[in-house]
């Protein structure tokens, strides 16, 4: 069979994604502050696009643009300088105003560089620093650490109490115990019951009660007296340090409802950031260009800022009528509580709405709605369906998982209920659910076993005495 290149037509159709279709659906699964920085990122290159509103829009970066809009009319042949990077944003904005933080290890190093004089003993500190976690716990073996550094043991030892004498208090110790009783120390608390419970904090996590008042020599209401001041310490002491900002969660979507019942949703436009289009400027700079690089350049700009600030209205359009569907759908919800919500997937709202499944997906993508009945995210709207004993209808998992709360919370300390108990209660209210099921929703809501929470309910007596016998 002889190979040789050759020459032929053929005909055929194929599907390709624009580059603006791609924008299009990375700007839809955007949160609010993923799409104001991607929107911000695309004003310092294009001299055409002003963003306005926004949730972290302040009074500075206003007079910053208008600073910048002042310079333009004064000095129009300046803007032949294209593009400036950064423009508008020379003003402090308010991520300059939030408080510098200082790492832990920066913090321990600063106060053991005053404590210790000895260039080993900075040594071995730094070291002993450097090998903490983020928790502030000092998890390598210190006499390997010891023979590294070719240090004796005790020496070691001496700067490692040293270190765990730093603020904040608990930090370098090599298990919980350990940490727990260097903030006990500090509050002279750490009396011999208070040791005694220190060595058996497993039977604590347990609630084992009757075992630890044996163990600490003390009555019952003693250990839990030993238990309170235990809550009050701070078991990850390091996590108040290296700790990133949180970001304050804006809801997309407001929905208000009347006293007749009837609900109204729109969006918050608020924290929604818009993108304007400065076709006076991009008229002025146009009539002055002569080159085809400027040229060519200005047409790219305002085709590109034509694009994005129709796909920023597309994308406000598809969050809102998606969102309208949800609260069609939920309404119960809203009026009668969480007992009341019912099974919603993403195929059912893409149905109603007319879009394909993956764009519902991403419209509720870090997306939240402020309600009479508090903040919740778009996804929390979507559960799955149990069936009913009898009939054809179905509960979603939320409903189910708020009634197996209620039984808990109502029942009594000499009733409680076992798993198999719950089901028995939901099937005969009529809910078609297996007990492995009823484990699973259990665990997921944190709420600890039958037995655990016999002993948890288990009235105690009161002990008048018990400071005098800890002490």
């Amino acid at each position: 069979m002889e190979l040789r290149p050759n020459q032929f037509q053929q005909q055929r159709q194929s599907l390709s994604i624009t580059g603006q279709v791609i924008q299009s659906i990375r700007l839809l699964q955007y949160g609010n502050h993923e799409l104001e920085e991607f929107l911000r990122e695309q004003a310092d290159d294009n001299p055409l696009i002003k963003v306005v509103g926004g949730a972290s829009d302040m009074p500075a970066k206003s007079e910053a643009a208008r600073g910048v809009e002042n310079n333009r009319q004064s000095c129009p042949n300046a803007a032949l300088r294209l593009p400036i990077s950064g423009a508008g944003d020379d003003m402090p904005g308010p991520d300059q105003y939030i408080e510098a933080r200082v790492s832990l290890r920066d913090h321990l190093i600063a106060q053991v560089d005053l404590m210790l004089d000895a260039p080993v003993d900075r040594l071995i500190a730094r070291e002993i620093v450097e090998s903490l976690d983020a928790d502030g716990y000092l998890r390598r073996d210190t006499e390997i650490m010891a023979d590294l550094l070719g240090v004796p043991a005790d020496r070691f030892d001496a700067v490692l109490r040293t270190v765990q004498s730093c603020e904040p208090t608990g930090v370098a110790a090599r298990d919980l115990a350990e940490c727990l009783s260097l903030q006990l120390a500090e509050r002279d608390r750490l009396t011999a019951p208070m040791r005694a419970l220190l060595g058996n904090l497993g039977l604590l996590g347990d609630y084992k009660i009757d075992a630890l008042a044996r163990v600490c020599g003390v009555d019952a209401a003693g250990v839990m007296e030993l238990a309170r001041q235990i809550r009050e310490l701070d078991p990850r002491p390091g996590l108040q340090f290296d700790a990133e900002p949180l970001v304050m969660a804006l809801p997309d979507i407001h929905v208000e409802m009347a006293e007749d019942g009837t609900l109204s949703v729109a969006l918050n436009t608020d924290v929604m950031p818009r993108v304007l289009i400065d076709r006076e400027y991009h008229a002025r700079i146009s009539a002055r260009i002569d080159g085809t690089a400027e040229q060519r350049f200005m047409i790219d700009s305002m085709r590109n800022a034509n694009w994005l600030a129709r796909n920023i209205d597309q994308r406000a359009q598809t969050i809102l009528r998606v969102a309208t569907e949800i609260v069609t759908k939920q309404s119960d919800f809203f009026r009668y509580g969480a007992g009341s919500l019912k099974p919603l997937s993403l195929k059912d709202i893409a149905a109603e709405v007319d879009l394909h499944e993956s764009t519902v997906c991403r419209a509720v993508a870090d997306k939240y709605m402020m309600t009479p009945r508090g903040m919740f995210e778009l996804k929390f709207f979507f559960t799955n369906a149990l069936g009913v004993v009898d009939g054809d209808d179905m509960l979603s998992v939320e409903t189910v998982r708020h009634r197996i709360r209620q039984l808990v919370d109502a029942e009594k300390p000499s009733a409680i209920l076992s798993d198999q108990a719950i089901m028995d209660t939901l099937r005969s209210e009529g809910i078609d659910i297996a007990r492995r099921t009823v484990a699973k929703y259990r665990e997921m809501m944190d709420i600890p076993t039958s037995r655990k929470r016999k002993r948890l309910k288990a009235p105690l007596p009161v002990s008048r005495g018990f400071m005098a016998a800890a002490e």
